[in-house]
C-alpha cells in the first residue's frame, strides 16, 4: 500500500534522508514509516504535517483534503478579542 509519506516525499522532491531530518528520525526508521511497517511517532508526524503544509488528518488518510485545517480558520477564531476577559482554568 503506497502511504501518503512516500507520496507526498516524492511530490516534494526530497530524499529519504532528509525526510527523516525533518521527522526527526533515522532513515531507517523513516522508511519503515513509508512502508507502514512501524507506527510514526505524533511528533514526527507533526513534523513532517508542518513542512509538507498539510494536515496530520491527511498523512494518516482520516481526510482527503490536503488543506490543513489552520487555513480554514480565521484570527478573530484562534484568538480571543482583547476586550474579552481572561478565562481562569
Amino acid at each position: 500500500m503506497k502511504t501518503r509519506l512516500l507520496e507526498m516525499r516524492l511530490q516534494h522532491g526530497i530524499t529519504i534522508k532528509q525526510a527523516a531530518e525533518i521527522a526527526g528520525c533515522a532513515p531507517r526508521t523513516y522508511r519503515l514509516y513509508e512502508l507502514d511497517q512501524h507506527a510514526i511517532k505524533m511528533r514526527s508526524l507533526i513534523r513532517l504535517a508542518l513542512y509538507y503544509h498539510t494536515s496530520t488528518d491527511y498523512l494518516v488518510f482520516l481526510t482527503d483534503s490536503k488543506t490543513p485545517h489552520w487555513d480554514n480558520v480565521s484570527e478573530t477564531a484562534c484568538f480571543a478579542s482583547a476586550n474579552e476577559p481572561q478565562r481562569k482554568y
